[in-house]
């Protein structure tokens, strides 16, 4: 009906925490990893807004998986 899963994505609070279950426990990676992202414009419940975000991207099998905070 939709096709395969191809990608996931995950919002987590602490950044190194999540690398290190990831890596260590899941055998996920290795990871690009990208702080502090720089954001044109942020808009939070229809407001202008400041916005700290890193990524880090990593691949499991054919399946790409991701981390932001």
């Amino acid at each position: 009906m939709l096709g395969n899963v191809l990608q996931n994505g995950y919002v987590v609070r602490d950044m190194d925490a999540a690398l290190e279950h990831w890596t260590e426990v899941l055998g996920v990676g290795p990871f690009h990893y990208v702080e502090n992202v720089e954001m044109d414009s942020f808009t939070f419940r229809a407001e202008p807004s400041d916005i700290d975000v890193s990524i880090a991207l990593g691949n499991s099998g054919g399946r790409r998986e991701g981390s932001s905070t």
